[in-house]
């Protein structure tokens, strides 16, 4: 038990290549109608910050459009619910969760739900919780 006493959670991580993954991000995303995504990106880090984004490989223009997502594909609580209507009304039905609070949570829940699929299952290791 960690000091204090309280409780100790151990969080999972899969390795995963980055790059490929967004590669295929985008192979899915510009499959879909709608869905406009420039070539002049690359999946990078830029100083100072070294933070992993989306870094302009190239010169943009004034106005250019440079990503076109429908509605139906943004991550929303709205569009969570369509996806996940049986975890969402489960985390709206909570009691001890504020009320306030519920939209936010089923968000959360939907988008580590997306990110698991995503990952081609659990990590080879879990750490779980004690």
């Amino acid at each position: 038990a960690p000091a204090g006493g309280g409780t100790s959670i151990g969080l999972a991580h899969k390795k995963v290549d980055a790059k490929d993954v967004y590669a295929r991000m985008l192979e899915a995303a510009r499959a879909e109608p709608g869905v406009t995504i420039s070539g002049k990106f690359a999946r990078d880090a830029a100083p100072p910050l070294n933070i992993l984004g989306l870094v302009a490989t190239e010169d943009i223009e004034e106005g250019e459009l440079l990503i076109k997502i429908p509605a139906r594909m943004h991550i929303s609580y709205d569009t969570c619910r369509l996806l996940f209507p049986e975890l969402c009304a489960s985390i709206r039905a909570l009691p001890k969760l504020s009320p306030q609070r519920r939209e936010e949570a089923a968000l959360c829940c939907c988008v580590a739900k997306l990110l698991g699929d995503s990952s081609g299952g659990p990590p080879e290791e879990s750490g779980g919780l004690p």
